[in-house]
């Protein structure tokens, strides 16, 4: 049984997992902002430490992408900042991160698969942010880390086929990095 720690929980990737990771033999801990501020370094150290957590579940982030031009630094606070004591925090106690990011750092929109060597170019202050946030897990030294890139138009028909899908899709890559993490361990 793993210990995972899910941020961002009252939002709508977050009460996804909630719902579907309920029937799970893994260990969830929900928090949001109200029980974990992930702007708070230490705090976010303290948490992961005291439930031992074998995975932390980003789906915190900043979203709403017009707002976010007229308040770049509450973006970059929550989509660089916060993510970085994340990636620190996991590497501090030798957790695995899963981070959801966005589609937006590679200019929004497109079917085409991407890579790691797939060029960026960041849409607007929420683009540039969520990028922000993904060189921050790769400077952090963290070893073992998943970062997934959402479509943000798949986000923003909530309640349709296409929102329900894209947060199942993100449960199943949980899932996915779930049992690769249990391969590893295993392993030792």
């Amino acid at each position: 049984m793993l210990d995972i720690l899910v941020t961002g929980a009252d939002g709508q990737l977050g009460r996804e997992l909630r719902r579907l990771g309920a029937a799970s033999a893994d260990r969830y801990v929900f928090t949001d902002v109200a029980e974990l501020d992930i702007t708070d370094r230490e705090a976010v150290c303290r948490r992961v430490r005291d439930e031992h957590a074998d995975i932390i579940v980003n789906c915190a982030a900043y979203t709403n992408v017009d707002r976010a031009e007229e308040d770049e630094a509450t973006a970059r606070r929550i989509n660089r900042d916060a993510v970085a004591n994340l990636a620190y925090a996991a590497r501090e106690c030798g957790a695995t991160l899963v981070h959801v990011s966005t589609d937006y750092v590679f200019g929004g929109g497109g079917n085409t698969p991407r890579t790691g060597e797939t060029p960026t170019e960041p849409l607007g202050v929420y683009g540039r942010t969520k990028l922000e946030g993904e060189e921050a897990i790769l400077a952090s030294g963290l070893i073992d880390a998943r970062i997934w890139e959402v479509p943000v138009q798949m986000r923003e028909r909530q309640g349709g086929t296409s929102s329900i899908n894209a947060l199942r899709s993100i449960y199943y890559m949980v899932k996915v990095s779930i049992a690769l993490i249990l391969t590893r361990l295993t392993a030792r």
